[in-house]
């Protein structure tokens, strides 16, 4: 884990600080705003990552991003500025520049909580929560730590999934070469 500024501060201070940006930028739906904390969370995930993670993490999360802005549009038909029509349906530039700024803003909550992850290790959450809600702390500890164990795992699944896929497509090749 890389060390951050964060790491001098007892981890009530991180917290705040992730709650507070999560909270704001779910709050601030202005696109300026919106923009700004995306960018901010892109950046600080390089940061704490490195540029190959955010950059695949960006991978999945662009055609979102796209979805919602174009599906948006079909949903809520609001706005002055007609784009096109759809039999009776009219489709507003509004309404897809909503949807973009509603798909940012997933994206960003992604990206901020997946640095409070980063940030805030097990062993802090415990610290945090651990006198006053031991439960709870204990099933968020426990949660932080399986995720990544599950993400492993389903990667590993792919894997293994790619390799017997190859392998049957060769086990029919040479069966088809044979006869």
């Amino acid at each position: 884990m890389k060390n951050t500024i964060f790491d001098i501060f007892h981890p009530s201070v991180q917290a705040l600080y992730f709650g507070g940006v999560i909270v704001f930028t779910m709050l601030a739906m202005h696109p300026i705003y919106v923009a700004i904390s995306f960018v901010a969370a892109i950046i600080y995930n390089m940061y704490l990552k490195g540029w190959r993670t955010t950059v695949k993490m960006l991978g999945w999360q662009l055609p979102i991003i796209a979805i919602i802005a174009i599906l948006n549009p079909i949903f809520s038909s609001i706005g002055s500025t007609e784009l096109f029509r759809i039999g009776t349906r009219a489709l507003y530039l509004e309404s897809f520049l909503y949807g973009l700024t509603m798909g940012v803003l997933l994206a960003a909550m992604m990206m901020w909580f997946s640095n409070a992850a980063q940030v805030l290790s097990t062993d802090k959450i415990m610290g945090l929560f651990g006198n006053a809600l031991p439960v709870i702390s204990l099933m968020m500890s426990m949660i932080s730590r399986l995720i990544p164990r599950f993400v492993a795992q389903g990667s590993e699944i792919r894997t293994v999934a790619q390799a017997s896929s190859i392998s049957r497509a060769e086990t029919k090749r040479q069966a088809l070469s044979e006869n």
